[in-house]
């Protein structure tokens, strides 16, 4: 026998299973709800992904064939899709910078580097736009910092040189450029800056 202000040991069970049940139906619930809100992201991401994808090799196939408009609106859309993908920033940045948009050029490459420091090929075209634009130094230092991520790059050995010719170095536009043609002989733009960088030397010194 109990008092009256006892609850029965047998109700206790009954109240405790009942408020249990509720809790974990609740989470139950809430995981559920979790789970279907992350897969629907991954979908959308996916979804996303494959669009800039799709985009991206558009642009591609657009640069190769010469129609550089239509492969910035590619790569414009392929980096709407995926924000975060340097190499669509990259495409389309290289992409401006050949159709004149120098600025905008610049500031694509600048977010790709963001999202990736290492990427030698952006700070290859980021130098490029800002020799374009007639910032010596700054192109200079690009193609300073590319080199450091790939020393064997006869491009870039190229492109330093004629930075470094227009801003005067001669010594070092000389250099650049027999490196860029001790990695490869048949770079026409290396030897003709080197030709044209030797002269310049000869001029001065007479």
């Amino acid at each position: 026998m109990h008092t009256p202000k006892e609850i029965p040991s047998r109700d206790v069970s009954r109240f405790d299973i009942r408020t249990r049940t509720k809790t974990a139906r609740r989470y139950w619930i809430s995981f559920l709800v979790y789970a279907a809100v992350l897969l629907g992201c991954l979908v959308a991401r996916t979804q996303s992904t494959e669009a800039a994808k799709e985009h991206y090799e558009k642009g591609v196939a657009s640069f190769r064939s010469g129609q550089v408009t239509a492969a910035v609106e590619q790569f414009r859309l392929a980096v709407r899709q995926n924000p975060d993908w340097p190499e669509a920033r990259n495409a389309l940045g290289a992409a401006l910078a050949r159709t004149g948009h120098i600025d905008a050029a610049i500031r694509e490459l600048q977010e790709a580097l963001r999202r990736k420091p290492n990427y030698a090929e952006a700070r290859y075209n980021l130098g490029l736009a800002l020799l374009l634009k007639g910032d010596l130094a700054g192109a200079i230092h690009e193609f300073n910092v590319c080199l450091e991520l790939n020393p064997k790059a006869p491009r870039v050995y190229t492109e330093l040189g004629l930075a470094l010719r227009r801003r005067g170095d001669l010594d070092a536009a000389v250099k650049a450029f027999r490196t860029a043609l001790d990695l490869d002989s048949k770079l026409l733009r290396a030897r003709f800056g080197l030709a044209l960088s030797l002269e310049d030397q000869g001029s001065f010194a007479g």
